[in-house]
């Protein structure tokens, strides 16, 4: 998994720089950071294996995250999760990302999960919020952004 976080970080790392800024990825703490030249003000962080800190979108129990990317510039966090959940609870999911999207008072644009895939994205208060779900057979892959 350390691996696979250091992959994600220099992706990460990769297109923040791509206007010319440089950074650097630091591996040797708990999670691994990336950290964009200082005049931007940005940064971020790869957790492996955990919902990061702060994460405003529900995780229900019983799955696993693959991997979480929390970016902060500007004093803006915009934050990125992958997941996989047992294969019988794509309805299920689908179900409470839709509900939540409503509570909180996104509007909402919604494709048909009948295929097996889904993506639900919604804006509201200056916030956005996607989801996107699909049926890989044997797991449910969960993609969930929000940006402040």
């Amino acid at each position: 998994m350390r691996a696979c976080a250091i992959i994600v970080a220099a992706a990460v790392l990769s297109a923040a720089c791509s206007d010319g800024r440089s950074g650097e990825i630091d591996p040797s703490g708990g999670d691994v950071v990336v950290t964009v030249d200082e005049t931007s003000g940005g940064d971020a962080v790869v957790v492996e294996g955990e919902v990061p800190e702060g994460f405003p979108m529900p995780m229900p129990d019983g799955g696993e995250v693959a991997d979480a990317v929390v970016t902060t510039e500007s004093g803006r966090r915009d934050y990125h999760v992958t997941a996989h959940y047992p294969d019988d609870r794509f309805d299920e999911l689908f179900d409470l990302y839709d509900q939540w999207m409503e509570d909180a008072g996104f509007v909402v644009a919604v494709s048909d999960p009948r295929s097996g895939f889904a993506q639900l994205a919604g804006q509201g208060n200056g916030v956005t919020a996607s989801v996107i779900l699909s049926d890989q057979g044997d797991v449910v892959f969960v993609s969930l952004s929000y940006a402040e």
